[in-house]
């Protein structure tokens, strides 16, 4: 990179830049996963949505709340982009690329569709 600063000089603009690559290669690992592992993504993001939001209700601080805000900034189009490919997946229109592994199913949650 030219003209690398160190870390803690990274402006905004660049700061930014990093998250909107990370977000693409979050995604673009999840959009590869099977469905249930996606349910599982899903699920981790807001349960640590949930843990940011309690944080914030503890603390009433406005970096806190900043922060918070930021992650479901982020979080929102993820977690709607991994709904929509669930349905994909449920639908037929995509096909899955990583195939699951078999529930044994005594474990099944939902025997229907086999997970």
């Amino acid at each position: 990179m030219p003209d690398e600063k160190p870390d803690y000089e990274r402006t905004i603009v660049q700061l930014a830049g990093e998250v909107a690559a990370l977000r693409e290669i979050v995604a673009s690992i999840i959009i590869n996963l099977p469905e249930r592992a996606m349910h599982n993504v899903a699920a981790g993001i807001r349960g640590h949505l949930c843990d940011l939001d309690h944080k914030v209700r503890e603390t009433q601080n406005d970096n806190w709340r900043d922060y918070a805000a930021a992650a479901h900034n982020l979080a929102a189009p993820l977690e709607d982009a991994i709904s929509m490919w669930i349905d994909d997946l449920i639908e037929g229109s995509r096909l899955r690329t990583i195939q699951p592994y078999p529930i044994n199913p005594i474990d099944q949650v939902d025997r229907q569709r086999g997970y």
